[in-house]
């Protein structure tokens, strides 16, 4: 009989290396997404004729 030890240790770490892509892919596009809100920030206050200090 097989007591099943090493596959309930492999199963856990690839839990764990799922969730760290999933992590890092949310900090990968949470940078990205402030990037493009960062650079477009003067675009923006010329449209909409304000000034991100009076904001």
């Amino acid at each position: 009989m097989h007591s099943g030890g090493p596959l309930e240790q492999t199963a856990p770490r690839a839990r764990t290396g799922l969730g760290l892509a999933v992590v890092m892919t949310g900090v990968l596009i949470t940078a990205v997404d402030t990037t493009i809100v960062v650079l477009a920030l003067p675009e923006i206050e010329r449209g909409l004729h304000v000034a991100l200090a009076s904001v």
